[in-house]
Protein backbone atom coordinates (compact mmCIF):
# COMPACT_ATOMS: atom_id res chain seq x y z
CA UNK A 1 0.00 0.00 0.00
CA UNK A 2 1.21 3.53 -0.93
CA UNK A 3 1.19 6.51 1.44
CA UNK A 4 0.67 9.72 0.15
CA UNK A 5 -1.09 11.38 2.77
CA UNK A 6 0.85 13.98 5.45
CA UNK A 7 -0.68 12.91 8.87
CA UNK A 8 -3.28 15.89 8.99
CA UNK A 9 -4.73 14.21 5.68
CA UNK A 10 -3.78 15.82 2.51
CA UNK A 11 -1.49 14.40 -0.16
CA UNK A 12 1.65 15.51 -0.11
CA UNK A 13 1.74 16.71 -3.48
CA UNK A 14 -0.95 18.80 -2.93
CA UNK A 15 0.92 20.59 -0.24
CA UNK A 16 4.20 20.37 -1.96
CA UNK A 17 2.98 22.21 -5.05
CA UNK A 18 1.18 25.04 -2.87
CA UNK A 19 4.14 25.88 -0.71
CA UNK A 20 6.23 25.66 -3.84
CA UNK A 21 3.86 28.10 -5.58
CA UNK A 22 3.72 30.82 -2.76
CA UNK A 23 6.89 30.85 -2.02
CA UNK A 24 9.41 29.22 -4.51
CA UNK A 25 11.79 32.02 -4.09
CA UNK A 26 11.92 30.94 -0.42
CA UNK A 27 12.27 27.52 -0.57
CA UNK A 28 15.50 25.45 -1.33
CA UNK A 29 13.50 22.59 -0.96
CA UNK A 30 10.63 20.84 0.24
CA UNK A 31 10.15 17.09 1.49
CA UNK A 32 10.04 14.80 4.55
CA UNK A 33 11.91 14.49 7.96
CA UNK A 34 12.30 11.96 10.91
CA UNK A 35 9.89 9.52 9.58
CA UNK A 36 10.62 5.52 8.81
CA UNK A 37 12.47 5.48 5.46
CA UNK A 38 9.71 2.70 4.08
CA UNK A 39 7.36 5.88 3.59
CA UNK A 40 9.71 7.80 1.60
CA UNK A 41 9.35 6.61 -1.83
CA UNK A 42 5.62 6.29 -1.96
CA UNK A 43 5.09 9.98 -0.23
CA UNK A 44 7.45 11.70 -2.66
CA UNK A 45 6.76 9.52 -5.85
CA UNK A 46 4.25 11.74 -7.43
CA UNK A 47 5.12 15.06 -6.25
CA UNK A 48 6.93 15.88 -9.46
CA UNK A 49 4.67 14.41 -11.80
CA UNK A 50 5.06 15.23 -15.58
CA UNK A 51 3.01 18.59 -16.28
CA UNK A 52 3.57 19.93 -12.73
CA UNK A 53 6.90 22.36 -11.76
CA UNK A 54 9.76 20.50 -10.71
CA UNK A 55 10.42 20.82 -7.04
CA UNK A 56 13.97 20.34 -5.48
CA UNK A 57 13.43 17.30 -3.15
CA UNK A 58 14.80 16.43 0.57
CA UNK A 59 14.96 13.23 2.73
CA UNK A 60 15.87 13.24 6.36
CA UNK A 61 14.53 10.12 7.78
CA UNK A 62 14.96 8.39 10.75
CA UNK A 63 16.16 4.88 11.83
CA UNK A 64 13.11 2.88 10.61
CA UNK A 65 12.91 1.39 14.21
CA UNK A 66 9.87 1.42 16.18
CA UNK A 67 9.55 3.61 19.55
CA UNK A 68 7.66 2.46 21.96
CA UNK A 69 7.50 4.85 25.39
CA UNK A 70 7.59 1.34 27.56
CA UNK A 71 10.25 -0.17 26.47
CA UNK A 72 12.03 3.13 23.81
CA UNK A 73 13.39 2.02 20.42
CA UNK A 74 13.21 -1.28 19.23
CA UNK A 75 14.58 -4.05 17.21
CA UNK A 76 17.27 -2.29 15.70
CA UNK A 77 18.72 -5.06 13.96
CA UNK A 78 15.54 -5.65 12.27
CA UNK A 79 15.33 -2.91 9.72
CA UNK A 80 16.45 -2.38 6.22
CA UNK A 81 19.42 -0.08 6.71
CA UNK A 82 18.63 3.54 5.97
CA UNK A 83 21.10 3.62 2.87
CA UNK A 84 19.79 0.90 1.13
CA UNK A 85 16.89 3.51 -0.41
CA UNK A 86 18.94 6.08 -1.33
CA UNK A 87 19.27 5.07 -5.14
CA UNK A 88 15.79 4.62 -4.79
CA UNK A 89 14.99 7.93 -4.21
CA UNK A 90 18.00 9.68 -5.57
CA UNK A 91 15.79 7.96 -8.86
CA UNK A 92 12.86 10.00 -7.95
CA UNK A 93 14.70 13.60 -8.16
CA UNK A 94 16.14 14.02 -4.56
CA UNK A 95 18.47 16.37 -4.36
CA UNK A 96 19.16 16.37 -0.47
CA UNK A 97 19.82 13.15 1.64
CA UNK A 98 20.88 13.06 5.33
CA UNK A 99 19.55 11.43 8.43
CA UNK A 100 17.67 11.96 11.40
CA UNK A 101 16.64 10.06 14.44
CA UNK A 102 18.90 6.64 14.91
CA UNK A 103 21.29 7.53 12.19
CA UNK A 104 24.88 7.73 12.99
CA UNK A 105 27.95 8.59 11.19
CA UNK A 106 27.75 5.25 9.45
CA UNK A 107 24.81 5.17 8.08
CA UNK A 108 25.81 8.84 6.58
CA UNK A 109 28.93 7.51 5.20
CA UNK A 110 26.90 4.79 3.38
CA UNK A 111 24.61 6.89 2.10
CA UNK A 112 27.38 9.21 0.63
CA UNK A 113 28.88 6.27 -0.84
CA UNK A 114 25.33 5.38 -3.11
CA UNK A 115 25.30 9.38 -3.51
CA UNK A 116 28.75 9.69 -4.87
CA UNK A 117 28.52 6.34 -7.17
CA UNK A 118 25.41 8.05 -8.56
CA UNK A 119 26.63 11.05 -9.22
CA UNK A 120 30.28 9.20 -10.70
CA UNK A 121 27.61 7.05 -13.26
CA UNK A 122 26.22 10.54 -14.61
CA UNK A 123 22.81 9.77 -14.05
CA UNK A 124 21.88 12.65 -11.63
CA UNK A 125 21.70 16.22 -13.36
CA UNK A 126 20.65 18.16 -10.44
CA UNK A 127 22.60 19.95 -8.20
CA UNK A 128 22.59 16.69 -5.63
CA UNK A 129 25.52 15.74 -3.55
CA UNK A 130 24.86 17.57 -0.09
CA UNK A 131 24.48 15.03 2.60
CA UNK A 132 24.10 15.51 5.99
CA UNK A 133 22.32 14.97 9.00
CA UNK A 134 20.12 16.83 11.50
CA UNK A 135 22.27 17.11 14.84
CA UNK A 136 19.09 18.18 16.76
CA UNK A 137 17.76 15.07 16.63
CA UNK A 138 20.85 12.49 16.87
CA UNK A 139 23.96 14.12 18.55
CA UNK A 140 26.16 10.93 17.03
CA UNK A 141 25.73 12.15 14.17
CA UNK A 142 27.72 13.90 11.17
CA UNK A 143 27.62 16.31 8.62
CA UNK A 144 29.26 15.01 4.74
CA UNK A 145 29.54 18.16 2.26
Amino acid sequence: QGYHQISHGEKLKDVAHECWSRNSHQLVAIGVNCLNPKYVTSLLSDVNEEGRPHIPLIVYPNSGEVYSPKTGWTDPDNVPSVDSYVEEWLSLGVEYVGGCCRTNAKDISRMRAHVDRWLKEGTFTGPMGIISTNSSCNTNSVGCH
